[in-house]
């Protein structure tokens, strides 16, 4: 319909009623879902000291009452796979470091502005049916190659939207000023357009994202060596 972004009535043809049961009807065990006649429309409603997601990213938490949207078929559900830096790689510290990903089944190159937009839209897929996104690339440092130490989610020494559309199934970027020396996990996720996870038609399914765990020594290691060569007759 014309004002279909407008109207703030339901459109009854749009009702899922699917999800009005809880998925125990039939004696499933486990967790009832909630259930809901009007699309969960007034959701937000039910945590009413909770304010609505305004597309800044709210720091102390939010109530978001965007549809999740277009959901992909099974066929072009994505995924990315990290080129560089190499999983076990060593780096040198402090220097410029290229980053690769070979990326399927995304129109990658869609990113909204971080600042007024984030998750404020639904996920929307092109004409082959591929979801509009981009990718987010994080860089963590770890206490060990095999840490077994939850992390910090919120401490990082490099993040970047990479909005780059693919050039023959790849994307690349680069860590302009490199990582200290240590032992990173650099981790690629794919995103819809508003920064959301993506979202796709089924459960079961092998990963949306790729993990690299890269360091070792780096300038310890170099520095190692030219003392070792130094002493060495």
């Amino acid at each position: 319909a014309a004002n279909a972004q407008t109207n703030v009535t339901l459109d009854s043809s749009l009702v899922a009623v699917s999800f009005e049961q809880n998925g125990l009807d039939t004696g499933v065990t486990g967790t009832p879902s909630l259930t809901s006649s009007n699309n969960f429309i007034n959701f937000c409603e039910t945590v009413p000291t909770t304010p609505i997601s305004d597309g800044t990213g709210i720091l102390g938490g939010s109530c978001n009452p965007t549809p999740m949207g277009q959901i992909p078929p099974i066929a072009n559900m994505p995924l990315v796979h990290i080129l560089q830096p190499a999983n076990g790689a060593t780096l040198a510290a402090n220097v410029p470091i290229s980053l690769s990903f070979v990326v399927s089944n995304l129109h990658a190159g869609v990113s909204v502005n971080t600042a007024t937009n984030y998750m404020s839209a639904p996920q929307q897929l092109d004409p082959t049916g591929d979801i509009l996104g981009n990718l987010h690339v994080v860089i963590e440092e770890l206490d060990a190659l095999n840490s077994t130490v939850p992390m910090d989610n919120q401490q990082y020494v490099f993040f970047r939207v990479v909005e780059d559309a693919p050039e023959q199934g790849i994307i690349q970027s680069s860590v302009p000023d490199g990582i200290p020396e240590g032992f990173y996990r650099v981790t690629v996720m794919t995103r819809a357009a508003n920064h959301q996870p993506v979202i796709v038609p089924i459960s079961e399914h092998g990963s949306l994202n790729d993990v690299a765990y890269v360091g070792g020594f780096n300038l310890r290691f170099e520095s190692f060596l030219f003392i070792y060569s130094q002493r060495s007759p």
